[in-house]
C-alpha cells in the first residue's frame, strides 16, 4: 500500500536535499563575501579616522554616515549567519514532511477504518 508513494517522497527528499546543498554553498561564499566587505569598510573607515568600533556603532544609529551604517549591517549579517543555516535545515525538514505526508495520510485512513470495525 505504501510502495506507491515512494517515489513521491524520495522525489521531494532529492529536491529538498540538491536545494539545502545550494543554499548551504550560497550562504557560505555569501559569509565570505561579507567578511571580506566588512574589512574593506572597516579599513575605510579608519583610514578616514572616523568612529569604527561596532559595539559604539549600535548605540549612536541616528547621527552615521554611508559607510558606518554599512559597516553595522555587514556586522550582523556576519553575526547571524548561523540562523541561515538552521533556516536551511528547515527548509529541508519541510520538504521532508511534505514528502512523507502521503504516508501520514494512509495511515490515518488505516486507523479510522480500523477503529470503525
Amino acid at each position: 500500500m505504501y510502495s506507491k508513494y515512494k517515489h513521491f517522497f524520495w522525489l521531494f527528499f532529492c529536491i529538498g536535499f540538491f536545494l539545502s546543498i545550494f543554499l548551504v554553498f550560497n550562504e557560505y561564499f555569501s559569509n565570505q563575501i561579507f567578511v571580506q566587505r566588512y574589512d574593506a569598510e572597516v579599513r575605510k573607515c579608519v583610514n578616514e579616522n572616523k568612529l569604527c568600533d561596532i559595539e559604539v556603532l549600535k548605540l549612536r544609529t541616528m547621527d552615521l554616515d554611508a559607510n558606518q551604517k554599512k559597516i553595522l549591517e555587514l556586522g550582523d549579517l556576519i553575526d547571524h549567519h548561523v540562523f541561515f543555516y538552521w533556516n536551511i535545515l528547515r527548509i529541508f525538514g519541510l520538504f521532508i514532511l511534505v514528502g512523507i505526508s502521503p504516508f501520514i495520510y494512509v495511515w490515518i485512513k488505516q486507523q479510522v477504518t480500523k477503529s470503525r470495525y
